[in-house]
């Protein structure tokens, strides 16, 4: 079964996280590799994305050896 949008929705990130985890990714654009922080709540991964201009625009929950993107979900797209 072929789930509309989900190569924008899930994806593989390796590991075998037992517990979710809320990720922002960054990408700096300064020759950096780009990395995510890790936050207890959606508030404050929302808060980091405002602050910080190269954070990705949506928070993805890490669970089990992929990425969801929560916010395409509630909108039915990506």
């Amino acid at each position: 079964m072929d789930i509309p949008y989900s190569r924008d929705l899930i994806q593989e990130c390796g590991g075998d996280l037992g517990t979710p985890q809320i990720r922002v990714w960054v990408h700096p654009h300064t020759g950096e590799d780009d990395y995510y922080e890790v936050f207890d709540s959606f508030q404050g991964a929302e808060e980091f994305i405002k602050a910080v201009p190269n954070a990705e625009r949506a928070p993805l929950v890490a669970f089990r050896g992929y990425e969801i993107h929560l916010y395409a979900i509630r909108r039915g797209h990506a």
